[in-house]
């Protein structure tokens, strides 16, 4: 997919984003698949009312905005209802980006379905960090600012998470780079 691709109708688009979307929307959930499902169906269901504006991306554009969109839809329910019950389960959660070979596939579903689960377990704020700079993007700045908390704030919840992390699976951690204390190198797109 290229910038050059023309945009996609609502269905191709629902089909290649949702598998990912859901994945992405469960750990913002923190594993409640039924808010989830309602986080991903409330995404496409605001694509849908500003087709006119979505319509017309290209399909990298189409997927961001969906993207920001669930985040964003997941922070309007942490305001609204506070901490979200752990569910233990990841059994039917896809692992993506696997390599074909079975070993290699094998070990990044158990690195995947291990940090997960610590991600869950961490404190409120610290889980709300961790998923902002990893799913959105989000800078320290814009942590900051969402919360009404120092960026050394954030930084610290991002550095005790990514060391959290490595002591329970090893430096082979997922997305450890995009936990990094640093600034993302592309910024979160906000619709």
């Amino acid at each position: 997919m290229n910038d050059a691709d023309p945009p996609w109708d609502a269905t191709v688009l629902y089909r290649a984003t949702a598998p990912s979307m859901f994945i992405r929307a469960r750990l913002l959930a923190q594993g409640d698949r039924q808010q989830a499902e309602d986080l991903v169906q409330d995404a496409f269901v605001a694509a849908l009312r500003s087709w006119d504006k979505v319509g017309v991306l290209r399909p990298e554009a189409q997927q961001r905005w969906l993207f920001t969109v669930l985040v964003n839809k997941a922070v309007d329910t942490w305001r609204r209802i506070g901490r979200i019950d752990v569910i233990d389960t990841f059994d039917d959660l896809d692992q993506p980006g696997a390599a074909d070979e079975t070993y290699t596939r094998a070990a990044c579903s158990m690195a995947w379905q291990r940090a997960y689960e610590i991600i869950q377990q961490m404190p409120p704020m610290r889980h709300h960090v961790v998923c902002l700079r990893w799913i959105a993007g989000w800078s320290a700045a814009e942590i900051s600012n969402e919360f009404g908390i120092r960026q050394v704030t954030v930084r610290v919840h991002l550095k005790n998470a990514k060391d959290t992390l490595i002591t329970a699976i090893g430096p082979d951690v997922p997305f450890l780079n995009e936990l990094s204390v640093d600034e993302p190198s592309q910024e979160g797109v906000r619709a």
